[in-house]
């Protein structure tokens, strides 16, 4: 990988690395990795947005000698931008998978926790305050654990929707 490249062009349009991590939206130190080489393999979506914003083309920065592009201008930035769209499609439709499956879950969550707020609320009939010892013991963790895992499941749909929407 040609860190020299990134640097220069960094410096001609006089960016820190950490206007770069948050042009590209990640962090600092993944920007620092990649540019003091101890990142040998970083993602595509990562080198992509590097590409783009620095207006270079991941043949340039991948050192893929010329003799290896394809015909017709590879090396040209907007064939960086092409690939960045293309992946960006593809986890696109990833993440209309996942935020189905988020949805499914927190339906099932949200009415779990729909019962158990009832029975609950039910001091005298409901069937987990009719229970002693560890069944209620159980049945108030698993509550906790749901509504916890539920939070969390909504936190990391939204983070990842807002990374899958990040703008170069």
């Amino acid at each position: 990988m040609n860190t020299q490249l990134i640097v220069e062009a960094m410096n001609e349009k006089h960016l820190s690395p950490e206007q770069l991590a948050t042009a590209c939206a990640v962090s600092r130190p993944t920007i620092e990795r990649i540019l003091d080489g101890r990142t040998t393999n970083p993602g595509i979506m990562t080198m992509s947005d590097i590409c783009v914003n620095l207006g270079l083309s991941l043949d340039e920065i991948m050192d893929i000698p010329a003799a290896h592009r394809p015909a017709g201008g590879a090396s040209a930035p907007g064939q960086s931008a092409e690939l960045s769209n293309l992946y960006r499609a593809v986890i696109h439709v990833k993440d209309s998978w996942i935020k189905r499956l988020a949805a499914a879950c927190a339906v099932l969550v949200g009415c779990n926790m729909f019962y158990w707020l009832i029975d609950f609320a039910n001091t005298s009939t409901g069937w987990v305050t009719s229970q002693s010892g560890a069944i209620a013991y159980v049945c108030r963790i698993l509550i906790v654990v749901a509504l916890i895992g539920g939070v969390t499941a909504a936190i990391v749909i939204l983070a990842r929707r807002e990374k899958s929407r990040r703008t170069p």
